[in-house]
């Protein structure tokens, strides 16, 4: 009896120091069923009316220490996403052997982990850009040179064969232009690559202007086909008409974000998949849309893609800032980012954005087609690279 006695009293100054402590705490079985939770811990997982038929939300053993997500229920973040670490350990539970599990609120800690580790990413992006805009510097005139001489030679050898009556060495010169055409598409590709490096890896932000949509997703699919072509067959359709308003940077870098989503997306389902990029102008609208047909995203985790910091791509892998910045950024320019996933076939994304209205571009245009020059201008060139002014 003195030993029951002592037992129970040993229960009850227990019970009263779990209640008592600012962290959430649970006591449960061996199957999970609560069968103690003090005040914390009922506001944290929103038994309001106590813990009858409750059960841990999470699996957690003897020993185990692990993180979990969950939305606030009460208090000042209620409605927020928070971050929790559990601790469980067996204890003498009323003669019986239970699982204590300790819960620490660790969002804060997190969160600073997530800016360290944003700030040191764009430390090395700022670094990346530098360095990125001296060897596109370094490409960019000899490829200018390539092309000029190129386009030259052309031009001379055309001459040539106008001056000529020996029809052999005629079509001679006709296969040789015909080379020297592959070699300045060539070094129109190179050029090409230079520029869109240039243009995403630009760390000022440019001015807002009138923007041709599709030459935007064509740019941004260029610099993702490098990634896009091992994994899948990217198909391209652009259909819209109408000019939008915004910053080109910010546009090609969300529409880069997008990209290299789906194609992980593809890459996580194995196998090759596909992947449609597409505009169209619905009434004063421009919509893009980017598709995949790799794992979609599972019902469950939907509603929270959203969020700032969430990701399932593991901690070190991503931010988990790309949808949620990138909707933002969208809503910036006056548009909306809508999301669409099935687990099984794919997901898509959907950019829409204001467009501007066609009398004012026609406007422009018109205003633009007034401009004649008619007198003779000088053209200063100024370059380290003595080639390129003699090429000019």
């Amino acid at each position: 009896l003195r030993h029951a006695v002592m037992r129970n009293r040993h229960a009850v100054q227990m019970r009263s120091l779990l209640a008592q402590n600012i962290d959430p705490i649970v006591v449960a079985d061996a199957d999970g069923e609560v069968g103690f939770a003090n005040l914390a811990a009922e506001q944290l997982f929103g038994w309001k009316d106590g813990i009858d038929e409750a059960s841990l939300p999470f699996q957690i053993g003897h020993g185990d220490t692990r993180e979990f997500t969950l939305t606030e229920q009460s208090g000042a973040r209620a409605g927020g996403t928070v971050v929790y670490e559990a601790s469980a350990r067996y204890i003498d539970w009323r003669g019986e052997a239970a699982l204590m599990i300790r819960l620490r609120d660790v969002t804060e800690t997190r969160r600073a982990a997530e800016t360290r580790e944003q700030l040191i990413a764009a430390d090395k992006l700022s670094s990346l850009a530098q360095m990125a805009t001296s060897v596109a510097h370094e490409i960019n005139n000899p490829a200018a040179i390539i092309h000029l001489n190129l386009r030259m030679a052309e031009d001379e050898l055309q001459r040539i064969a106008e001056a000529m009556d020996d029809p052999a060495l005629q079509e001679r010169i006709v296969e040789t232009q015909q080379m020297l055409g592959d070699a300045v598409t060539a070094a129109a590709r190179i050029a090409a690559s230079v520029r869109d490096l240039q243009t995403w890896v630009r760390t000022a932000p440019a001015e807002l202007e009138d923007l041709d949509i599709n030459t935007t997703i064509e740019r941004a699919v260029g610099v993702a086909r490098s990634r896009l072509s091992p994994r899948a067959e990217c198909v391209v359709e652009l259909h819209s008409r109408q000019t939008v308003r915004g910053d080109p940077i910010v546009l090609g870098r969300l529409l880069l974000n997008l990209l290299s989503n789906a194609t992980d997306a593809i890459a996580d389902s194995g196998g090759r998949g596909r992947l449609d990029v597409s505009s169209r102008d619905v009434g004063e609208r421009v919509h893009i849309e980017i598709a995949d047909d790799g794992s979609g995203i599972p019902d469950s985790i939907i509603d929270r893609v959203f969020e700032p910091l969430f990701t399932t791509k593991g901690r070190g892998v991503a931010t988990g800032l790309g949808l949620s910045t990138a909707r933002e950024l969208t809503r910036q320019m006056g548009g909306d980012l809508q999301l669409r996933s099935n687990p099984t076939s794919g997901t898509s994304v959907r950019v829409t954005l204001p467009a501007i209205q066609q009398a004012t571009v026609v406007s422009k245009r018109r205003k633009s087609g007034l401009l004649r020059v008619e007198a003779r201008l000088t053209i200063l060139v100024v370059d380290d690279d003595m080639s390129f002014s003699d090429a000019v």
